[in-house]
């Protein structure tokens, strides 16, 4: 799973989004957690966090 959230989201806390990383983690459920600057939406088009979707895409997708 690939969990990602803003540190300034004003609709959900960061801290929500780091308890659940943390609670999938214990339950053996691999998770990667990326926390960016922005708020509520995905910023893809900046090049550092759609090359991290990228990487995990081709990581956990077949083919």
């Amino acid at each position: 799973m690939l969990l990602a959230h803003g540190r300034a989201d004003a609709a959900v806390p960061v801290g929500q989004a780091v308890a659940l990383t943390s609670a999938l983690l214990r339950a053996g459920h691999p998770v990667h957690s990326l926390v960016t600057d922005g708020g509520h939406a995905l910023p893809l088009h900046r090049p550092d966090i759609s090359a991290v979707v990228a990487a995990f895409l081709d990581a956990n997708l077949p083919g």
